[in-house]
């Protein structure tokens, strides 16, 4: 008979928490790029993440592997955001002619606005997306 241990939560100060988070940032060259665009806070073993990634794979790299940090209790991920999905999304609200490009949440539209498209109306639209910091335009 396999006797299972019960699993034990180890108790870390948040400061030696935090120290691996950024550990695992410095490690990871996606995640070391975005490192300026990212706040990281722990408090009582609970880690939110906020900002932005600049692709989905650095993202998926950094939820995957904080829970695995000891001492780590859950994670708040609800206001980080990575340019790949951005850009999805942004794309769903602009019309055909107009392409995004996403920088940490700065959305630089370029190409032509269709006809009877107000290049204002456009903007205010791609603003209210989700993790869109800055929008500017260089449309025709």
């Amino acid at each position: 008979m396999v006797e299972l241990q019960e699993s034990v939560k180890i108790r870390r100060p948040d400061e030696d928490i935090a120290e691996d988070i950024a550990a695992l940032i410095r490690r990871f060259p996606p995640l070391m790029q975005s490192r300026h665009w990212l706040t990281v806070s722990v408090v009582d073993g609970v880690v939110t993440v906020k900002g932005h990634i600049k692709s989905a794979v650095g993202a998926r790299v950094l939820l995957d592997n904080l829970p695995d940090i000891p001492g780590v209790v859950s994670v708040d991920s609800s206001e980080l955001y990575n340019d790949d999905d951005l850009r999805l999304a942004v794309g769903r609200v602009i019309p055909p002619g107009v392409r995004a490009v996403v920088d940490f949440g700065h959305v630089l539209l370029t190409g032509t606005l269709p006809p009877r498209h107000k290049a204002d109306a456009l903007i205010r639209r791609v603003e209210k997306v989700p993790g869109v910091r800055r929008v500017s335009s260089k449309l025709n």
